[in-house]
C-alpha cells in the first residue's frame, strides 16, 4: 500500500455517528463561531458535504469531519465579516447626514444661547458669565466683584431665570432638539436654566 495514497472506506451515517460526531462537530463550530445556531447550520452543511460523497471518506473519518466543519465555520464567519462591512459602508452616508443635522442643531443651541445670554442686562449676564464660562464658584465670584455672597447668589439665580424665559421662547414646545442640540458648555445652563426651583 502507498503511504502517500489516501486510505478511503464506506462509511454510513447511523444515528448513532451523527449523534456521537454531532455533539463534537457543534462544539467545534460553537467555538469558532461563538453562536449556536450558526454552529448547527455549519453542523448541517457538514453532513451535507458528507453526503455528496458518499463512499469517498478517509479512514480518519472524526478528523475529516472536523476540518469540514472548521473550514465552513471560518468561510461563514469571513462571509458575516464582509457582509457587515458592506452595511456599514452602506450605512456611512447616512450616519454622515445624522452628525451634520446634529451638528447644526448644537450650532444653532449654541447661538442661541449665546445671544441669550448677552442679551442680559447687567449684573446678571457678568455673574453667568463667570459662573458657566469662567467656571467659577459663588465664592469666587463675590471675592471678585466685591459683592456679599448673598447678593451673587441672587444674581446668578435670577440671571438663570431670564435665560430661562428666552430660551423658552426660542425652543418653544421642543424638547428634544433643545436637549440634543445643547453642547457640552452650555448643558449647565440648560440644566440650571430648566431645573431650578
Amino acid at each position: 500500500m502507498d503511504p502517500q495514497r489516501p486510505v478511503f472506506r464506506e462509511f454510513d451515517l447511523t444515528p448513532e455517528v451523527l449523534g456521537q460526531q454531532g455533539r463534537a462537530l457543534r462544539g467545534l463550530a460553537r467555538s469558532l463561531l461563538g453562536d449556536a445556531h450558526a454552529a448547527e447550520d455549519v453542523v448541517q452543511e457538514t453532513w451535507l458535504a458528507c453526503l455528496k460523497h458518499p463512499g469517498a471518506l478517509p479512514e480518519r473519518v472524526s478528523a475529516w469531519l472536523g476540518t469540514v466543519t472548521k473550514h465552513l465555520a471560518l468561510r461563514r464567519k469571513r462571509g458575516e465579516r464582509r457582509l457587515r462591512t458592506r452595511e456599514e459602508r452602506a450605512a456611512l452616508p447616512e450616519r454622515l447626514e445624522a452628525l451634520q443635522q446634529r451638528n447644526l442643531e448644537r450650532e444653532e443651541a449654541l447661538r442661541a444661547v449665546t445671544q441669550a445670554l448677552l442679551a442680559l442686562e447687567e449684573p446678571f449676564k457678568t455673574a453667568l458669565l463667570l459662573r458657566y464660562y469662567e467656571d467659577r464658584t459663588p465664592n469666587e465670584i463675590a471675592l471678585e466683584l466685591g459683592e456679599p455672597l448673598s447678593t451673587v447668589k441672587s444674581r446668578l439665580a435670577r440671571g438663570l431665570e431670564k435665560l430661562r424665559a428666552k430660551l423658552g421662547r426660542e425652543f418653544a414646545g421642543d424638547e428634544t432638539r433643545r436637549t440634543r442640540a445643547l453642547p457640552a458648555k452650555c448643558i449647565s445652563y440648560y440644566y440650571f436654566i430648566n431645573n431650578m426651583a
